[in-house]
């Protein structure tokens, strides 16, 4: 093999350094003891001249809410941090896509879903979270197709009827081939989350994202 070699552009270095030196920090940091391991973030800091130090703990945010607003909730956390992205691929090492959404739309104040196909097997699987949703006043904006004939008139009346959801229906179906599957869920507190893809809820077959 003959390695190539070349400059690495100003507007790029940044990143690049960046992540080899977190990649040393990260093994330097895990071969510490526990209790030294803040001290030497600290130290780290102090050579690179930053103001910002890190806490005896470490803690981490696990919530931001106003104080009356979580009576009688108790609250479930993604498995995925708010800091961190993942790609799930519906495989046993993943967390499971359903209750991730789950969980995203029971602290969520607003919930946009873009969706190709919309079925009850994938609705039913969701179902006692939007039922909270709708408890709380908290608005549902779902657009999807008929594209391919998969989207079941149950399944839209069910999100309607049931959980007062505003959809839209596009019923072009020859230049449009809509296999898109988007979650947004906006939060008061300026902490959204999104999900974008094209994993479906069942497994079986191709229902609801």
């Amino acid at each position: 093999m003959q390695p190539v070699f070349a400059a690495v552009e100003d507007e790029d270095s940044p990143d690049i350094l960046s992540r080899h030196v977190a990649d040393i920090v990260r093994l330097e940091l895990a071969a510490a003891k526990p209790g030294e391991r803040v001290a030497l973030a600290n130290k780290l800091l102090e050579q690179l001249a930053s103001t910002d130090r890190i806490a005896e703990g470490p803690t981490q945010l696990l919530s931001l809410h106003q104080p009356d607003t979580l009576k009688r909730r108790n609250l479930r956390r993604p498995a995925t941090p708010l800091s961190d992205s993942a790609l799930l691929t519906n495989s046993k090492e993943d967390p499971n896509l359903a209750a991730e959404l789950r969980t995203e739309i029971e602290s969520a104040n607003t919930v946009d879903l873009l969706c190709a196909f919309v079925r009850w097997t994938g609705l039913r699987l969701l179902q006692p979270a939007l039922e909270q949703l709708k408890d709380r006043g908290v608005r549902l904006r779902v657009i999807t197709t008929t594209y391919m004939g998969a989207t079941e008139r149950r399944a839209i009346d069910e999100l309607v009827n049931r959980h007062g959801a505003e959809v839209k229906i596009n019923y072009e179906t020859h230049a449009t081939r809509l296999h898109a599957k988007a979650w947004l869920f906006r939060r008061n507190s300026g902490f959204d989350t999104a999900y974008v893809g094209s994993s479906n809820l069942s497994q079986a077959e191709p229902p609801w994202v």
